[in-house]
């Protein structure tokens, strides 16, 4: 802590908030009664030293090592002093500091009052206190670690008095207080320098915090009811402390330099800090408080127990630091969580890391992807295209997430979605056909609000299929990517491919649509053989039920003339299409494999006509 130096009556008037000031000292400032800017100067020989900077006010407290030779300190409009590169920030308002070799000049420019100060330079500026302190020479007096006070029966004897209760009290209560507060918050740090000051007893103290790159320290938050008293801290002792962790102090009775005469008056403070550690026990910072005797605290140095205190008061800020840590590593893991899983989801896999492990289980997987959705955006400008891109992805998310799904992966224009993976869910059938008919109903709506920039309304496909599958993490620690791998995730995505040919938005195979409730009208659509898989799959269309007389007979119709396909009797399934090829994509698609089914057998050998067909049931679907 720097200390007061010799003051003239005119230096104060020029190095104080200047109001009352002589108007000469104010003549040529722009903003009067304002003071712009301080100017550091030393000679020559002074240019390599370095020197400690600290500035406290109610608007900011830090400390910072400086070069000697020219420094010039601004006032911005927030009033935080800053360095600035040149004394032209000033104006005319500054206030001139030099070094002269054995202490400091001051003189407010352009008038140059004088102030001759001793060795470090401490002065006030309003409610600004500037300290000023050559870094190359100690403050510091000689100190020492806090020992176990059972082990040291003497100091525990001059000890022996102790606090009153009600002080031990205080102390306690304030610690308590300090450990309910969140690192993560405002009063942790500012709680954390008012306990060491009003508790326990001392004239002021610093929570700082350290760069382990550059061993630099930082005021975090202070408390200092007097800061004529100091601002600043001893690098000195800091060094100290990084080099031997452990409480160090300045106590009631420090030893002269001859070791052996006790010096029971030293007007230099008395000083305390304690490590402040994370959850690997590094250090990260220090509680830095200290005592000077003055008009209203006659107590010299620091006790034994209030060292104590202090210790405590660090160990306490330390838990906190870890609990910060805990939580930020929490809340990293959370967000990387809700990347890939709705919050619920994430939450149920914070408290059981293990859901994310590797299994084999039946989910079922939705694929969903827009039709010809390249050609629809030819024309718009990249921006566009992934802007509405971007709405479209909305829409489908907002499906998976609303019917509690897992989102596997996005693919240019679609996506892939997941249940009963990690989370059992016993409806994931129904879930996924449910997210699946709601992308269906709101896509029209994201549509409407691009009418006028494209060519024609989206369209969507979406096939659902349900089987066993390999789940698990195929990411990383950094990047999660949940989800299923096998041929159920292979057969899903055909099946969605499927409804390009079949005319149909939403398609489910067997598998899915008999687990499906009846709120959910599942209805065959035919036997097929889709591209890439050897065995046949029964496909189903979708829907919620209907009552209309028209949509009802159609689909009976259909079922009728797929059930015609089947056995053979192409001519009466072909008559029953006939009325509605214009108006049904399943119709369309029966229809048209009748066309194809005749003009294969037409092209055939004759002695080929009586041969039967290996599976005349079945469809196949090539890719389109």
């Amino acid at each position: 802590m720097g200390g007061e130096g010799r003051v003239s009556r005119n230096a104060v008037l020029a190095s104080r908030t200047i109001d009352d000031a002589p108007a000469a000292v104010l003549a040529d400032r722009q903003e009067p009664g304002v003071l712009n800017a301080i100017v550091l100067r030393a000679p020559t020989y002074y240019v390599a030293r370095m020197f400690d900077l600290a500035i406290h006010s109610p608007r900011q407290h830090d400390q910072q090592r400086i070069a000697g030779g020219r420094v010039v300190l601004a006032v911005g409009q927030d009033g935080v002093w800053r360095l600035a590169e040149t004394e032209a920030a000033a104006g005319g308002g500054r206030l001139v500091l030099s070094h002269n070799g054995n202490g400091f000049d001051a003189a407010g420019m352009p008038v140059g009052e004088r102030l001759e100060t001793p060795g470090s330079l401490a002065f006030t500026l309003g409610d600004v206190r500037f300290e000023l302190s050559d870094a190359n020479a100690t403050r510091s007096r000689g100190a020492r670690a806090l020992q176990r006070l059972e082990t040291d029966d003497d100091r525990r004897a001059a000890d022996a008095s102790g606090p009153a209760s009600a002080t031990l009290a205080r102390w306690l209560e304030a610690l308590s207080a300090l450990n309910r507060w969140s690192a993560s918050t405002p009063e942790f740090y500012r709680d954390a320098a008012r306990f060491a000051v009003e508790p326990v007893g001392l004239d002021g103290a610093m929570i700082l915090e350290r760069d382990p790159a550059s061993d630099a320290w930082r005021i975090v938050s202070s408390e200092l009811p007097r800061p004529e008293l100091g601002v600043g801290f001893d690098p000195t002792l800091l060094e100290r402390l990084a080099a031997q962790h452990g409480v160090w102090f300045h106590g009631v009775e420090q030893p002269t330099d001859d070791g052996e005469t006790p010096l029971k008056v030293d007007p230099r403070p008395a000083i305390v800090l304690a490590p402040v550690t994370d959850g690997s026990g590094e250090l990260v910072g220090a509680v830095y408080a200290w005592r000077v005797v003055h008009s209203g605290n006659g107590r010299r140095g620091v006790r034994y127990l209030e060292a104590n205190l202090v210790r405590l008061l660090a160990d306490s800020v330390s838990s906190g630091v870890a609990r910060l840590e805990q939580e930020a590593e929490a809340g990293r893991r959370r967000a990387l969580l809700e990347q890939a899983f709705t919050r619920t989801v994430a939450q149920q896999i914070e408290r059981d890391p293990a859901m994310l492990q590797g299994r084999r289980r039946d989910v079922s997987v939705l694929f969903a992807d827009l039709r010809d959705f390249s050609g629809l955006c030819a024309e718009l400008p990249t921006e566009t295209t992934y802007e509405l891109l971007g709405d479209v992805m909305d829409c489908l998310t907002r499906a998976v997430t609303d019917n509690d799904g897992v989102v596997i992966d996005y693919y240019g224009d679609g996506l892939s979605a997941m249940w009963n993976a990690p989370l059992s869910q016993p409806e994931h059938a129904e879930m996924a056909c449910e997210a699946g008919l709601q992308m269906l109903a709101e896509l029209p709506h994201v549509s409407e609000r691009w009418a006028d920039r494209m060519r024609a309304p989206l369209r969507l496909g979406v096939g659902v299929h349900t089987g066993p599958a390999a789940v698990g993490n195929i990411g990383s620690t950094q990047k999660i990517k949940y989800g299923p791998r096998g041929e159920t995730v292979n057969l899903a995505s055909r099946v969605e491919a499927a409804t390009k040919r079949l005319g149909v938005p939403l398609v489910a195979t067997a598998a899915t649509a008999r687990l499906l409730p009846s709120r959910l009208q599942a209805r065959r659509l035919c036997r097929a053989r889709l591209p890439g898989l050897e065995e046949a799959v029964e496909l189903y269309s979708v829907a919620f039920p209907t009552t209309e007389s028209r949509v009802l007979a159609a689909l009976d119709r259909y079922e009728r003339a797929l059930s015609c396909y089947e056995r053979g009797d192409w001519d009466e399934a072909f008559s029953l299409l006939k009325a509605q090829i214009k108006t049904s994509g399943p119709a369309a698609f029966l229809a048209d494999t009748i066309r194809r089914q005749r003009s294969i057998k037409i092209g055939r050998r004759e002695s080929d006509h009586d041969a039967p067909d290996t599976e005349p049931a079945v469809i196949t679907i090539e890719e389109k």
